[in-house]
C-alpha cells in the first residue's frame, strides 16, 4: 500500500509538470530529478499523506525535488533526532528547499539551539546556512542571549568568503541585528556598506532590498511608524 501510494504521488507530480516552472527551478540552481510543479499543486497533492511522517521520509528518499517539498509539509519535527535531522538537512542543497525545511521543521525542533551551535562550524554549507538562519530568527524573536558584537565581527570577517548558500542567511543575521538592536544599528549598517553584498540585487516593486543597509533602515522606519 505504501509503495503504491508513493508511486501514485510521483505519477501525479509528473502529470502536473509545467515546463516554465521547470526552467525557473533550473535557473535557481536546482539539481537532480525534478518535474517543474507549481507550489500550489505540490501543496494540494501533499495533503494525501495526511501528516504521515514515515511516508514523508519515503518521499524524501526518492530525491525528487517536488517529492521532497511534499515530504517537508508532512514531517513531524519532534520525530527527528538531532542526528537524523542533521543527515537529512545536509542532503539538501537547493535554497528554496532549505528554506522550507527551516520553516516547517527545523525552527520547530525542540533542540533547535543545540543544532544551531553544532551546525555553525559544519563543513556542509547547507548546515551552516541553516545555523545562521536559526541565529537570525533567534535575534528577531529575542530568544536567548547571543553575543551580537561577536556575530558582527564574524560576519564582517568571513561573509564575503563564505559559500553562496551561507552568505544569504549570514546577511539576514546582519540585518536582524541592525533592525532589532538600536545600539548596534550604525555598526551593522557600516558593515553592510563595507561588504556591499547584494548591493545591486534586483528587487521587485514593493519588496525590500536584501542589501543590509537598505533593509535595516526600511524596517527601522516602519517600526517607528507603529
Amino acid at each position: 500500500m505504501k509503495a503504491n501510494l508513493i508511486e501514485d504521488i510521483i505519477e501525479q507530480l509528473k502529470n502536473a509538470a509545467d515546463p516554465k516552472v521547470y526552467q525557473i527551478y533550473q535557473k535557481q540552481g536546482a539539481q537532480g530529478t525534478q518535474f517543474g510543479v507549481k507550489m500550489g499543486d505540490i501543496r494540494k497533492i501533499a495533503k494525501q499523506l495526511k501528516n504521515n511522517h514515515e511516508l514523508a521520509l519515503n518521499l524524501w528518499d526518492t530525491k525528487i525535488l517536488e517529492a521532497q517539498f511534499m515530504a517537508i509539509l508532512n514531517f513531524k519535527a519532534s520525530s527527528f533526532s538531532t542526528q537524523e535531522l542533521t543527515e537529512l538537512s545536509q542532503s539538501a542543497n537547493f535554497p528554496h528547499l532549505l528554506d522550507w525545511l527551516f520553516s516547517y521543521v527545523i525552527k520547530l525542533h525542540p533542540e533547535k539551539d543545540q543544532l544551531r551551535l553544532a551546525w555553525l562550524n559544519s563543513k556542509e554549507p547547507s548546515l551552516r546556512r541553516l545555523a545562521w538562519q536559526l541565529t537570525a530568527s533567534s535575534i528577531s524573536k529575542n530568544e536567548g542571549k547571543l553575543e551580537l558584537k561577536q556575530l558582527l565581527k564574524t560576519i564582517e570577517e568571513t561573509m564575503l568568503s563564505e559559500h553562496y548558500l551561507v552568505q544569504w542567511t549570514m546577511n539576514s543575521t546582519l540585518a536582524s541585528i541592525g533592525i532589532c538592536n538600536e545600539e548596534l544599528r550604525e555598526q551593522a549598517i557600516h558593515i553592510g556598506n563595507k561588504l556591499a553584498l547584494y548591493q545591486d540585487y534586483p528587487v521587485s516593486k514593493g519588496c525590500v532590498s536584501p542589501f543590509a543597509p537598505i533593509w535595516i533602515e526600511e524596517m527601522a522606519k516602519r517600526a517607528n511608524k507603529n
